[in-house]
């Protein structure tokens, strides 16, 4: 609505890098805006190269997020919509790599958090409720007692659960139905009766 528009440069971690592009301007097309893309992307391994590192085929992937307005309301472009020009990775013998496009709605695993950019939770909580049943289904298969079920409890399933949530937009509501299932399962080696209302 207003026209404004917002740049990032890059977010860097110790061996991930995620490097944003916002469009020059309001009316590039979709293609235009891949062109630019490619020579950031192309721009960004050279420099690795130049460091004695190379990009990985298997460790790169892109988003392309456009709009489409549908009754007025703003939607993500699904894949098939998008250009078909490959996004490439240079390589160090001089050839180029196609990296994978994935739809908005596609979580993918970064710094232990599995995001999409449409902020769907689904893919992190049935991440977290498989790490919570998992340990769950451990304690009831071995005999551990009680102080150290806690302990593990305390100091294993609860930081590998709750990490990542600041970054998560699911709602009150959607954790606590996932994370009842796991805290259902889990009490009965914790000592706790969980048919008592």
């Amino acid at each position: 609505i207003t026209g404004a528009l917002f740049s990032l440069a890059a977010v860097m971690y110790v061996d991930d890098t995620d490097l944003f592009q916002a469009a020059k301007h309001r009316y590039m097309s979709d293609q235009e805006f891949l062109a630019q893309v490619q020579r950031a992307v192309t721009d960004w391994g050279k420099l690795v190269q130049a460091t004695g590192g190379a990009l990985k085929q298997k460790k790169c992937w892109w988003y392309l997020l456009s709009f489409k307005f549908v009754l007025g309301i703003p939607r993500y472009k699904s894949v098939s919509e998008l250009p078909t020009t490959p996004l490439v990775i240079p390589q160090v013998d001089g050839t180029t790599l196609p990296i994978k496009l994935k739809a908005p709605s596609e979580a993918t695993k970064t710094l232990g958090v599995r995001a999409a950019p449409d902020g769907d939770p689904a893919a992190h909580l049935a991440h977290m409720k498989k790490c919570g049943l998992d340990w769950g289904d451990k304690l009831h298969t071995t005999y551990l007692p009680r102080r150290l079920a806690w302990m593990s409890h305390d100091l294993q399933l609860y930081p590998q659960m709750n990490y990542g949530l600041e970054c998560l937009l699911a709602t009150p509501a959607e954790l606590s139905r996932e994370m009842r299932k796991v805290i259902r399962h889990c009490l009965p080696p914790l000592g706790i009766n969980r048919n008592i209302k």
